[in-house]
């Protein structure tokens, strides 16, 4: 009987901990989606870890040129972007842009 009750407290052991080891994981995974902003990579796909002042140079850009693909991908980086002085010069590229 011991050997059963230590196994069976083994086992308990055991799925608490793979069930907090995959609580975990998806809590990490979570806040790195909401941290990650992907717009960016609707332009290319190395710019999976573009700081702010790219971002705000990206945005310059996408205002600039002023077609139905750019004001899709400044409509997309409003609702993902963070950064208020980046989100500030995306809602300013929108107002000018005749496709938005």
């Amino acid at each position: 009987m011991p050997s059963n009750s230590l196994a069976r407290a083994l086992g308990a052991v055991f799925a608490f901990g793979l069930a907090s080891f995959a609580a975990g994981t998806l809590l990490v995974r979570v806040a790195w989606r909401r941290r990650t902003v992907r717009w960016p990579l609707e332009i290319d796909a190395a710019l999976r870890d573009c700081d702010a002042s790219l971002r705000l140079a990206l945005v310059d850009r996408l205002g600039t040129i002023a077609t139905p693909w750019s004001a899709r991908v400044l409509r997309e980086a409003v609702r993902e972007e963070s950064d208020p002085v980046v989100r500030a010069a995306i809602d300013g590229a929108l107002a000018q842009h005749p496709d938005a």
